[in-house]
């Protein structure tokens, strides 16, 4: 494995823990929205509605670093969602799983099945483990590896989403369309510092898109993170991410590739 892709899946690691790239992520005053539509303007994600319609299911995906040079295989990355129970009530258990190079990463989230409130996630990245707990009234964050431990908190935000990746979830279960939109507010906790950032998901253009399971009809979804963007190809007949693009923090031109290898349904 070249030393290129071995930096390419640690730049991705740093850039997955919680609230590494909050600094990037919140829009600064005096700053132009370049996103063209504000969270105001879009519907909410986080709903009971969409609670109510999830299902569960298991999909894996293929990890490449794509640039200026042709793509280098990094490893595979798992998304799987599950019925369980937290604390004897109905919950969903989301985790995120991916080995890229020789760096394991791992990322569970335990959420209400009624309304998708965040209940607890834990998180392990390399060198570093954050059991964050969601109280009625705060969110409290403890850290511990390499550098120490620590802790951070806020102050609870109604409908505030946990993590990134219950978005392709989301997406899955909503009436994706050529002006469809969407929203909602991401908690990001770190060391140094934490806090809300608003994000908006929107249609912005369709493609036939080439997978292993054969050829489908997409939508492309941008997803805005405060001053940052993601692409997902999102497939028309059911809402399963076929594809997505995610510039690597600290590496210019350079993009991490998810292209679905599986799909399943969990039993």
């Amino acid at each position: 494995m070249s030393r290129l892709t071995y930096l390419a899946a640690i730049a991705l690691a740093s850039s997955l823990a919680p609230g590494a790239p909050l600094r990037a992520q919140m829009p600064q005053a005096g700053t132009a929205d370049t996103t063209g539509t504000s969270p105001a303007e879009a519907p909410a994600l986080v709903t009971a509605a969409n609670a109510a319609r999830l299902e569960p299911g298991k999909w894996t995906y293929v990890a490449r670093l794509m640039g200026s040079s042709a793509p280098s295989r990094l490893g595979f990355r798992t998304l799987e969602l599950r019925d369980t129970t937290y604390r004897g009530a109905p919950a969903w258990m989301l985790v995120d799983s991916r080995q890229l190079a020789t760096v394991t990463l791992g990322d569970t989230l335990y959420l209400a099945k009624s309304d998708l409130t965040p209940l607890r996630r834990v998180m392990h990245t390399p060198g570093s483990d954050v059991t964050t707990e969601f109280a009625r009234d705060s969110i409290r964050a403890t850290f511990s590896g390499e550098t120490g431990d620590g802790y951070a908190a806020l102050a609870e935000v109604p409908g505030v989403l946990a993590n990134l990746y219950l978005l392709e979830r989301l997406v899955a279960v909503s009436p994706v369309g050529p002006t469809w939109k969407g929203s909602a507010s991401l908690a990001a906790l770190g060391r140094d510092e934490s806090g809300i950032v608003p994000l908006v998901m929107r249609t912005t253009g369709e493609e036939s898109l080439l997978v292993p399971d054969g050829r489908f009809d997409c939508w492309i979804v941008t997803l805005d993170v405060g001053r940052g963007s993601q692409r997902m190809w999102v497939r028309k007949s059911d809402g399963v991410m076929l594809k997505e693009r995610i510039p690597v923090v600290g590496m210019a031109n350079a993009e991490l590739e998810l292209l679905l290898a599986e799909h399943g349904v969990s039993r």
